[in-house]
């Protein structure tokens, strides 16, 4: 996966390292959206054909609509990681390509308390 000079850029002249982390968690989420919408796209576009000799399942592929992921982005601590971005796609397969769609970003910071009796 490459990220884009101009993505790197923004990055380097962001105001803080919480600011550079969102741009590369929504850059990174989008590419592997991308990634994941090919993939579905490519499995499907296999296993039609292979599938067509048996009529009792003909159209099963239209069932299948897409892949809706969430990614939970942490950001690394000593003891634990802390829930930091949660971003929420859609891969959508059509019949014969892929496609995907951001359905949205949460980026949180706050206190994390944790007990254990």
């Amino acid at each position: 996966m490459q990220i884009a000079a101009s993505t790197i850029s923004t990055m380097a002249s962001a105001a803080s390292p919480e600011d550079a982390a969102r741009i590369f968690i929504g850059t990174v989420s989008q590419a592997l959206a991308e990634v994941m919408a090919d993939a579905l796209s490519n499995a499907l576009n296999a296993a039609v054909p292979a599938t067509a000799g048996n009529p009792a399942i003909q159209g099963w592929q239209s069932m299948v609509g897409g892949l809706a992921v969430a990614m939970d982005w942490s950001s690394a601590t000593i003891i634990r990681p802390h829930p930091m971005a949660r971003v929420a796609n859609f891969c959508a397969y059509t019949g014969t390509a892929a496609g995907y769609n951001p359905l949205g970003v949460n980026i949180s910071a706050g206190v994390n308390i944790t007990a254990s009796f």
